[in-house]
């Protein structure tokens, strides 16, 4: 047996463990984010150009319709890259892009599959939000 000590790089710390999403969940939510940003300024530069018919309600409908798909796209490009959940020896820390939530691993009850790789922690009552 050999009683030489394991060095630091042979055994890594087990947490904290950061998930984010895959490359393919940044590629199937930034594709149809591109589309989004690119329809929503083309309708933009043709209002800017007056190449659409259009009244003064119904161009400030459209600019507004326009710079909410922009905006719907931009927050799905942060969102592929801001969401994580990061595992600690006792709690559970999800962070999304306008909200951070934490649950303790002693209050969690159980968990719910939903959908077909993502699970819901369903916490005891009145410990906190579901993760």
């Amino acid at each position: 047996m050999n009683s030489t000590p394991m060095l630091a790089v042979d055994n890594p710390p087990v947490y904290p463990r950061t998930y984010q999403n895959s490359r393919l969940a940044r590629a199937l939510f930034l594709f149809p984010s591109a589309i989004l940003v690119g329809i929503g300024a083309m309708l933009l530069g043709l209002l800017a150009t007056d190449k659409l018919p259009a009244g003064a309600l119904l161009g400030f409908v459209a600019s507004c319709f326009a710079i909410g798909l922009i905006g719907l796209g931009l927050y799905f490009c942060v969102y592929v890259f801001q969401v994580r959940v990061v595992l600690f020896a006792d709690a559970i820390f999800a962070r999304g892009i306008v909200r951070e939530r934490t649950l303790n691993r002693s209050q969690i009850r159980g968990w719910r599959p939903y959908g077909i790789a993502l699970i819901v922690l369903v916490p005891r009552a009145n410990c906190g939000p579901r993760l």
